[in-house]
Parts: C-alpha cells; structure tokens; sequence
C-alpha cells in the first residue's frame, strides 16, 4: 500500500470516528432520548468512542461502520435528523412503532445500501421523498400507518420495484391526498387510511350536537305546554268548584 492510500484510508476512518458520534448524538437529542425506554450508553461519554456498543446499533465485524440502527418501539418522540442521511454504511433501519414526526428528509435517499427500512405507525407526514428512487438495494419498505400526503418519486415507479427481486413495499393507512400512481398499487400495499379526516369529524360532531340541543328543546317545549294546559284546567275547576 503507498503511502498516499494509507493517508487515504486513515482519513476515512478518522471522518467516520469524529462523524459518527456527532450522528447518533443528534438522533438522540431530536427524538427526546432521555425518554427512551432503552438507551444503554446513549447518554454518556461513551457515544464518542464506543458506539458499536449502544443498543440498537450493530456493526461490521471487526469494523465500526455501523450496518444496523434498530430502535423500534424505543418511545422515540420528535424529528429524524437531517444528518442521519451520512451513515452511509447503513444496510437496515428501522425506527417503527414510535412517536416521529415531520417530514422524511430527504438525505435517507443517500442510504444508498440500506436493503431494509421501516418507518411504521409513526406520525410522519408530507410527501414521501423523490430521493427514495436512489435506494436500489432495498428489499423491505414499510411506510405504513403514518400520516403521509403525497409519493414524491417517479410516476413509473423506482426502479428497484422493477427489479427481479419484487421487494416487499406497503404505504396502507395514510392520508393520501395526490393520485396514488399504479406503480404503487400494484407493486405496494397502498390501501388507504380507514379513519375519517378531521373535517368529516368535525361535521358529524356539529350535526350530533345540532340533533341532540333540538331533541332537549322539544322536551323542554312540551314539558312548558303541560304545565301551560295544567295550570289553565286548575283554574277552570276551581271556577266551577266556587
């Protein structure tokens, strides 16, 4: 090995120790780590040096690239950072099953080696990236029971769904409002969300309340005629009693 690739591979290493920790730092803060149901080293000193050791994260053998972030059903709450997208070693992430929100940013499209990813029964929102077209390892893609708008990616689809290897691909229970293209319902399960929007919610409230302060009313009204008709007989008795 010359000396000049030597000075080359150390300098990767030495980016990826000082990159690293500053990455995971930043998910744990965005994501109110203190609140993780586990955070093993997460939130000590150790992060800078011996991240291969933190729950959830799996390295290469005898490397620290790390290949795996596996946080799912952790009590994460917030916003997946923008510099997630530079764990460019990463083959499989999934953060499902917590309490993310905002949009997906679109660095994860830099993942170019990820072959699973999970970002399930979240509250993300917005627009599915176009960056995705870039994940060409991907077998596994679940964006299900979120809160997404709109598929931002190509209207023939990425091109990994025309690969032989028919990954599996579910988008189901979103708030889509843009056409669903076909490349998505017939490659994915795309079904749609089964719960009403907020404004059909809103309006069946109204109208229950409407029925239910009419229905009061009426009772009050006949309740009012009764004693009306009472009053105005016990007049007419006591009249004729005289």
């Amino acid at each position: 090995m010359t000396r000049v690739a030597l000075l080359l591979v150390c300098f990767t290493v030495l980016a990826v120790a000082v990159e690293v920790p500053t990455i995971l730092g930043e998910l744990y803060n965005n994501t109110r780590g203190e609140s993780w149901i586990h955070k093993n080293g997460w939130n000590t000193t150790s992060l800078s040096t011996s991240w291969c050791s933190l729950y959830g994260v799996t390295c290469r053998n005898n490397t620290r690239e790390v290949i795996q972030l596996n946080l799912t059903a952790n009590n994460l709450h917030g916003a997946i950072p923008y510099s997630l997208g530079d764990l460019s070693t990463l083959e499989y992430l999934d953060l499902s099953f917590n309490g993310i929100v905002d949009r997906i940013p679109s660095s994860i499209g830099r993942l170019t080696q990820l072959t699973y990813l999970s970002l399930s029964n979240n509250q993300l929102d917005g627009t599915i990236p176009e960056s995705f077209d870039n994940l060409v390892q991907l077998n596994t893609l679940n964006l299900s029971y979120n809160l997404f708008q709109c598929i931002d990616m190509k209207r023939s689809g990425p091109e990994w769904l025309a690969s032989d290897r028919h990954p599996n691909c579910s988008f189901a229970h979103n708030d889509f409002r843009c056409v669903v293209e076909n490349w998505a319902a017939k490659h994915c399960d795309a079904e749609p969300a089964n719960h009403w929007p907020l404004s059909a919610i809103l309006t069946s409230a109204a109208l229950g309340f409407t029925t239910l302060l009419a229905v009061v009313l009426a009772v009050l009204l006949i309740r009012r005629a009764m004693q009306l008709h009472y009053t105005h007989y016990n007049l007419i008795y006591n009249k004729l009693a005289t």
